[in-house]
C-alpha cells in the first residue's frame, strides 16, 4: 500500500503545483506508471474546471468614492448578471488596499489588476472563485521617469506591463513621451523594471490623445504636430506589442492626418474601431479598421461633420463598438450650444435616425463598458461631488439610445464607483462572436382571439469583429402558437461584422387570455441562443352595432293617408370582432301601425365587418304628424339599437256625391209649366 501513501502526498502536491503551471513535473511524478495515462485526464479536468471557475464568474471591480487625495483606497467586488446588467455585492470582498491607490487595468489570464500610483504602477490579485482583490504586499513598483502618468497597457500574453508617462506642458516639438516597460513575474508576484524610453514622437500633447488596445496588442497616440503651416497637423503614432516575446515595437514615424488642430482619439470597448476628430473646431473625424490580433489600422471613412451643422466637441462609441457618437448643434437651442449627440455607423459613418440628449451621453460614455452584453457601468452622482451606488444602464445596439435598468441605482447607500470588469474585451474580441438586438422582447397591444396583430420586428446586429452563423429561430414556450415569424436572418446563415438582419413576429391568439412564448435564435455568438421574450394579451370576441341613419330619421315629403311612402333602408354594420346576433326587428311607439318593417337579410348572424339592410315603408292611417320607433334587439352593448321614425301624412281627398235620379216625365212637365203661359179664366 506504500503506492497510496505516495498517491495521496502526489495529490496534496496538485493543488500547490497547478498554481505553477508545472503540470508536466505532476504527471512525470505520478505514482505507478499504468496510473499516469489516467492521472493525466484527471489532471486536464482539474485545470479546466479551475480555468472555468476563473472565467466563469462575471466580476465588476470598484473603488470608494468621494475619499479625501492621500486616503488609502479599497475595493469592493460585485458579480454581475450577463442578461439584465443587474449587480450583487459578494460577501467578504471589501477590503482596504495598502496604498492611496486602486487598480485600472485587468489582466483575465492571470487574473491580475493594475493601476498607476504615484510614479510607478500599483499591483493587485484576483480570486477567481471568491472575487476578493489584494495588493500584493511589494506593491508598488517605482518607474524610471517623475512625468505624468498618461496610460496603462498590459499585452496580450501575459508578460509585460507598460506605463505611459507624458510631459503635458505647452506645445513642444521635442520628444515628451515616456514609456516605462515592466514584467511581470507571476510566482513572486512582482513587477522587474525592464526599460524606460524617451519615444521618438514629436509634437504637444492633445487631452484624451492616447488610447489602449482593449485586446492587448498595443496602444495609439495622437500628437499636434508643427510642420511649419498657421496650425499643427495631426500626426497618428501606433505602439505594437510583439506576439510572442510582449516587447514593444516602436514606429520609425507617425502617420500625418490631412487636416488641422488634433481633437481627440478613441478606440472602441472591443478594439475593433480607431477614431480621431480633428479640425479648427472638430469638423473633422476619421476612422480606423483595427485589426484584433496584431493592431494594424486601416483607413476606412472620413466625415466632415462641419458640413452638416455639427461640431465633434464630443467623441465616444457605443459598447458593443458598431455605433460612433459625436456631439452636435442643437438646431434649437441658442449658437453654440451643444447639447445632444448624433448618432452613427462606426464602419461606414452614416447618420442614424436617433440622436441622444447631453444627459443621455454621460449615461452612456461615464463608466466601463460591460464587454458581453450592453451594459455601462456609471458612479451614481447625486449632487456635487456626492456619489450614492451604481447606476447601470443598457444601450441599444440598434438605436444606440441607453435606458435604466430595472432596480438601478444599486447599493445606493454605498459611495462607490465602477473600475473594471474581470471578463476580457480581448476574449470577446478576438474569439468569440458577439450578437446585439432590439428590442430586448416585445409585447404586443391586446388582440382579439382570432385575428392577427399589426406585425413587431426585433433587429439582430453583428457587433462583434467575427462572423455570426446563425443555426435556426424557433418560438417556443407555453403559447407557441399564438405567435408567427418572418425570419428574415437564418436563411443568411452569415452575418458579417456591422451588419443586420430581422426577424418579424406577428401575434395571432387562438384564445382569450394571455400569451407568452420565447423566440431562441441559435448561433456561435456569445450566449446563444439569444432569446427574446414575446408576449400578449388576447380578448374574446365581441359583436358591436352601428346602425345608420341614426338618431331620429325623417320621411321625406308628406305621404297621404292611405298610401306607402318608398321603402327607406336601414344600414346595420358589425363593427365589433364576434358576430353579431340579430334576434327581432320591430317598430313600436304610438304610431307603430303607420310604419311596416319589409323583409330583412339582419335577422340572425352578421359576421364582423359586415352589413346588412333593413327595409321600412311609411303608410300612415291618419292624418298629420305619425312617429314611431324602429327597434333592432341584438346581443351588442348598448341593444336594443333604436331609431326614431317621423312621417307627415295628409288627408285623404274623397269624392263629390251625385244629386238624387228623378222620374223623366217629371222634369218635362216641370219644364213644361214654367213655359206654358196660364188659361184665361
Amino acid at each position: 500500500m506504500a503506492w497510496v501513501r505516495r498517491f495521496a502526498r502526489w495529490l496534496r502536491s496538485v493543488r500547490e503545483m497547478s498554481a505553477q503551471n508545472h503540470w508536466r513535473i505532476l504527471i512525470r511524478s505520478a505514482p505507478r506508471p499504468f496510473l499516469r495515462s489516467a492521472l493525466f485526464f484527471l489532471v486536464l479536468l482539474f485545470f479546466c474546471v479551475s480555468i472555468h471557475a476563473q472565467t466563469q464568474q462575471p466580476f465588476l471591480i470598484t473603488a470608494p468614492a468621494g475619499v479625501p487625495a492621500g486616503t488609502n483606497l479599497g475595493a469592493s467586488t460585485f458579480a454581475r448578471n450577463d442578461t439584465t446588467g443587474a449587480i450583487s455585492l459578494l460577501p467578504n470582498t471589501t477590503v482596504n488596499f495598502l496604498n492611496p491607490c486602486a487598480p485600472d487595468v485587468f489582466v483575465a489570464a492571470d487574473l491580475l489588476l493594475f493601476g498607476p500610483c504615484g510614479d510607478g504602477l500599483s499591483m493587485y490579485t484576483l480570486n477567481g472563485t471568491s472575487g476578493v482583490v489584494a495588493e500584493v504586499p511589494t506593491s508598488p513598483f517605482a518607474a524610471s521617469t517623475t512625468n505624468s502618468s498618461a496610460a496603462i497597457a498590459a499585452e496580450a500574453t501575459g508578460q509585460y506591463v507598460y506605463l505611459l508617462k507624458a510631459n503635458f506642458s505647452g506645445f513642444s516639438s521635442a520628444n515628451n513621451l515616456f514609456l516605462d516597460t515592466f514584467q511581470i513575474d507571476q510566482q513572486a508576484l512582482t513587477l522587474v523594471p525592464v526599460s524606460s524610453q524617451n519615444l521618438p514622437f514629436t509634437g504637444a500633447w492633445v487631452d484624451g490623445g492616447v488610447a489602449v488596445d482593449p485586446n492587448g496588442h498595443g496602444f495609439a497616440v495622437v500628437l499636434n504636430q508643427n510642420q511649419g503651416g498657421a496650425e499643427p497637423v495631426p500626426v497618428l503614432y501606433l505602439v505594437t506589442f510583439d506576439p510572442a516575446s510582449g516587447l514593444p515595437i516602436l514606429p520609425s514615424s507617425g502617420s500625418a492626418i490631412a487636416g488641422v488642430n488634433a481633437q481627440s482619439l478613441h478606440i472602441s470597448p472591443k478594439g475593433q474601431y480607431l477614431s480621431v476628430n480633428y479640425g479648427q473646431n472638430g469638423e473633422f473625424l476619421n476612422v480606423y479598421q483595427l485589426s484584433t490580433s496584431n493592431f494594424q489600422v486601416t483607413a476606412l471613412n472620413t466625415l466632415n461633420v462641419g458640413a452638416i451643422t455639427f461640431a465633434a466637441r464630443g467623441v465616444f462609441f457605443d459598447p458593443s463598438g458598431t455605433l460612433i457618437y459625436v456631439q452636435t448643434l442643437n438646431p434649437d437651442s441658442p449658437p453654440g450650444e451643444y447639447t445632444y449627440f448624433a448618432v452613427f455607423d462606426a464602419a461606414t459613418l452614416t447618420a442614424q435616425p436617433a440622436t441622444i440628449t447631453f444627459e443621455q451621453a454621460n449615461n452612456i460614455s461615464c463608466g466601463p463598458a460591460d464587454p458581453f452584453g450592453p451594459f455601462v457601468y456609471c458612479e451614481n452622482l447625486v449632487s456635487g461631488s456626492e456619489y450614492q451606488g451604481i447606476a447601470v444602464y443598457q444601450v441599444d445596439p440598434i438605436t444606440g439610445v441607453p435606458t435604466a435598468v430595472p432596480n438601478s441605482p444599486f447599493y445606493s447607500t454605498l459611495a462607490i464607483f465602477p473600475v473594471v470588469f474581470t471578463n476580457s474585451t480581448a476574449q470577446q474580441g478576438s474569439g468569440t462572436p458577439s450578437l446585439g438586438w432590439s428590442p430586448s422582447s416585445l409585447t404586443f397591444p391586446a388582440t382579439t382571439a382570432g385575428q392577427s396583430s399589426a406585425a413587431q420586428t426585433i433587429t439582430f446586429k453583428n457587433v462583434g469583429t467575427l462572423p455570426v452563423t446563425f443555426s435556426s429561430a424557433t418560438i417556443s414556450g407555453a403559447n407557441p402558437g399564438d405567435f408567427s415569424k418572418n425570419d428574415q436572418c437564418t436563411p443568411l446563415v452569415i452575418l458579417s461584422p456591422g451588419l443586420t438582419c430581422t426577424i418579424s413576429i406577428t401575434y395571432t391568439p387562438a384564445n382569450a387570455g394571455t400569451s407568452q412564448a420565447i423566440l431562441a435564435v441559435t448561433d456561435d455568438a456569445a450566449g446563444s441562443p439569444q432569446q427574446i421574450g414575446l408576449a400578449g394579451t388576447a380578448l374574446a370576441p365581441t359583436p358591436a352595432a352601428s346602425l345608420s341613419p341614426s338618431g331620429t330619421f325623417n320621411f321625406p315629403g308628406t305621404i297621404t293617408q292611405g298610401t306607402n311612402s318608398s321603402p327607406q333602408n336601414f344600414v346595420l354594420t358589425n363593427t365589433g370582432s364576434g358576430a353579431l346576433h340579430v334576434t327581432s326587428i320591430i317598430v313600436t311607439g304610438f304610431n307603430a301601425n303607420d310604419f311596416v318593417v319589409g323583409t330583412s337579410n339582419c335577422l340572425g348572424a352578421v359576421a364582423p365587418s359586415a352589413m346588412c339592410s333593413i327595409p321600412v315603408t311609411f303608410s300612415p292611417l291618419a292624418a298629420g304628424i305619425r312617429t314611431t320607433t324602429l327597434q333592432i334587439t341584438d346581443d351588442a352593448a348598448g341593444s336594443p339599437q333604436t331609431v326614431t321614425l317621423n312621417g307627415t301624412a295628409s288627408a285623404a281627398q274623397l269624392p263629390r256625391p251625385s244629386p238624387p235620379d228623378r222620374p223623366r216625365s217629371t222634369i218635362f212637365s216641370s219644364r213644361l209649366a214654367r213655359v206654358t203661359p196660364a188659361s184665361s179664366p
